[in-house]
């Protein structure tokens, strides 16, 4: 009887340190759980992250090549422009694109011939009434010594002289009214330095950035003063003197007006220089073209 108590005994002690190393192993494996589920979820996290900047790097690099194939290929379009124009373009024979003064350009909405063409089939138009004298013809006209040009002005490799009678006549009668603004300090300067080929004229540049801008202060805009009327208006174009960094702006008639005059001056140093060759009567044309170019564009 008593082996079997003290066996008994001994069954009961070894059933319980069992039990409690079953205990200690289960909670051995509820923590080792734990740890194994953070482990699993930072590992996801931080694969999802990874996923996450692989793709906005794969994004940005798309759309940088994206915009490189395009600058590539608006520069291969203008090499080609480019190209056309050199291969185009002789002294003898200049292209129209390479001297846009040799083109005949198209005015602004209303032409000044349309202005003609109203006033003169108007039946009321009181232009009806004017006559022409009956000795009147188109070649007296060009014999005229009011607007005979003198041959020596078109002397090739000579410096343009403005102490000839005919440009003397231009100079007073065109060119300086049709710089002349209500800023006049300004005028002066623009007047040097289109003699000094020191003026630089442009579009007031549009990039992503400043259309955002724009698109935000649209009725600022309209407000702009140009620089050399002193008028309240929209400003599309601006200019600068020579190196100076400073910029004016200006409106659309108002750059009309100067590169009115510089169309002029070109042509008379093109034709100095010897690119243009024109006949005498081609060249006469031009000029009464470009003087009228002038005035309509001083009449806006």
């Amino acid at each position: 009887f008593k082996y079997k108590f003290y066996n008994s005994q001994f069954l009961l002690q070894d059933l319980k340190e069992k039990s409690a190393e079953c205990e200690k192993l289960q909670s051995v494996r509820a923590k080792v759980d734990r740890e194994l589920e953070d482990l699993t979820a930072s590992l996801f996290e931080e694969a999802n992250k990874m996923v996450y900047d692989a793709n906005m790097k794969r994004h940005k690099a798309e759309k940088k090549v994206t915009e490189a194939n395009g600058l590539i290929e608006a520069l291969r379009l203008e090499v080609e422009a480019l190209k056309s124009l050199v291969i185009t373009s002789t002294p003898s024979n200049p292209n129209p694109t390479s001297h846009p003064q040799l083109i005949k350009r198209k005015e602004g909405k209303l032409p000044f011939c349309h202005i003609i063409h109203s006033l003169y089939f108007n039946v009321a138009s009181p232009i009806k009434s004017l006559k022409l004298p009956k000795n009147w013809s188109k070649e007296k006209l060009k014999d005229s010594t009011t607007l005979e040009i003198p041959k020596q002005e078109f002397k090739v490799n000579q410096p343009i002289d403005f102490n000839s009678t005919f440009l003397q006549r231009v100079l007073k009668e065109d060119m300086t009214p049709c710089l002349d603004f209500n800023n006049g300090e300004l005028s002066d300067q623009v007047s040097k330095s289109i003699h000094s080929n020191s003026l630089s004229v442009e579009a007031i540049p549009c990039s992503e950035e400043v259309l955002k801008i724009i698109i935000i202060l649209v009725m600022c805009l309209s407000k702009l003063k140009c620089s050399l009327t002193k008028t309240t208006t929209k400003c599309t174009h601006r200019l600068k003197f020579g190196d100076s960094s400073a910029w004016h702006p200006v409106s659309l008639t108002t750059r009309n007006r100067i590169t009115s005059v510089c169309d002029f001056l070109a042509y008379i140093s093109y034709i100095r220089q010897g690119i243009v060759k024109h006949t005498a009567a081609q060249i006469y044309d031009e000029i009464l073209k470009l003087r009228l170019r002038m005035n309509c564009a001083r009449l806006g």
